[in-house]
């Protein structure tokens, strides 16, 4: 029996990194072509290089994910996150199988108090989230075997995040002022991966019907503030971070950005706790990726 064709695209990125560096079934045959070999900023080209790959299944992790970068630059934040997961899609559907496609908080507007479910009603208030709205909404009308993962406050062991950011900044200033009334779900890659390993598993299954839009981030929200505390103490602790770096609270009208953030856009995510799947602590992912770059210098 050959094994199965699992199609990666985005595998340079935060969530692509973090699911190369599973431990794969031998059962799987992982293919994770370039951004020369499947180029999201030339949608035409992309259908065609699917069909011949002929995959069993397709992740999608990628995105353009510079918020503010695509107020200026919309026509390729709506290509990448938008127009080629469509034609994404439609190879799926032409060749009967999954995608399985990463989106996020920022579809919502933030303006609630409580946990956003899947069917609640989505407003972005920036061109990334505009733009990931509208990927969401051409996956489902071209593919009906999709599942839609939306998650929050990524973070990884590779590629730039806030934690890097933050590492950098504190051995680079004596005080750093930090936003504390936006508040999310601090997320971490490695357990994105894992929980799209286990959505592979689902979706594989031939029986399998329960496709749509779910929600996945990590338990215990927090403002980038407290976020930001977290990572210096256990930075600290690790010996990565000297201690010598304050942090100073601050509202979001005092740190303007070309793109407009939700204030609060925490998940609901019930609905993907029925497939088996937890919200994992953030507190934990964070301590894996300090200890990796710990070992990595």
């Amino acid at each position: 029996m050959r094994p199965i064709k699992l199609l990666l695209l985005g595998a340079s990125g935060q969530v692509g990194q973090a699911f190369l560096a599973l431990d794969l079934d031998t059962d799987f045959e992982l293919l994770t072509p370039d951004s020369k070999s499947i180029n999201f900023t030339e949608p035409d080209s992309v259908y065609e290089q699917i069909m011949q790959i002929a995959p069993d299944i397709i992740v999608n992790t990628a995105a353009y994910t510079a918020v503010d970068n695509a107020e200026s630059d919309q026509i390729k934040a709506e290509r990448v996150n938008a127009t080629t997961p469509g034609i994404i899609a439609n190879a799926c559907q032409a060749l009967g199988i999954p995608l399985i496609h990463i989106s996020t908080d920022y579809v919502f507007d933030g303006k609630g108090a409580s946990p956003y479910h899947e069917d609640d009603t989505t407003q972005p208030i920036n061109v990334y989230g505009s733009t990931k709205l509208n990927g969401e909404a051409l996956v489902r009308q071209n593919c009906d075997k999709h599942l839609i993962v939306r998650t929050s406050w990524v973070f990884a062991d590779k590629g730039a995040n806030f934690v890097r950011t933050m590492l950098r900044l504190g051995q680079e200033r004596d005080q750093l002022t930090i936003i504390n009334d936006q508040i999310g779900s601090p997320t971490y890659a490695g357990d994105i991966a894992q929980a799209i390993l286990k959505l592979i598993g689902q979706a594989l299954k031939a029986d399998f019907s329960d496709w749509g839009v779910y929600h996945f981030s990590s338990a215990k929200p927090c403002s980038w503030y407290e976020f930001a505390q977290s990572i210096f103490a256990t930075g600290e602790e690790i010996g990565l971070v000297n201690g010598n770096c304050s942090l100073k609270p601050i509202p979001t009208s005092e740190y303007p950005t070309p793109a407009a953030r939700p204030i609060y856009s925490v998940l609901d995510c019930s609905k993907i706790q029925q497939l088996g799947i937890e919200q994992p602590d953030w507190q934990a992912g964070l301590k894996r990726m300090l200890n990796y770059i710990a070992a990595e210098n």
